[in-house]
């Protein structure tokens, strides 16, 4: 899931489809991925293009993640 040269702007879009999406709590991880959180998250994966560091760096479980990714398209087109 490295980031393979994905446009910034395409990010910066989508990035205002989800932000205000509230993605449910996993029961089991006790928060939700808040639209603040995602932003701080994408930021980081443009500029590291590295999921798992860019995950540790805006305090998301990387299974959140992942969990996402498999679960909403509109999520899994980031990595695309």
């Amino acid at each position: 899931m490295e980031n393979q040269g994905k446009d910034k702007s395409a990010l910066e879009r989508l990035l205002q489809v989800l932000q205000d999406k509230e993605y449910p709590v996993k029961r089991w991880k006790g928060r939700a991925l808040t639209g603040r959180k995602l932003a701080i998250f994408l930021d980081l994966y443009v500029q590291t293009g590295n999921l798992s560091k860019a995950a540790k760096k805006a305090k998301i479980d990387r299974g959140t993640l992942y969990f996402y990714v498999k679960h909403d398209p509109e999520f899994a087109a980031i990595f695309d």
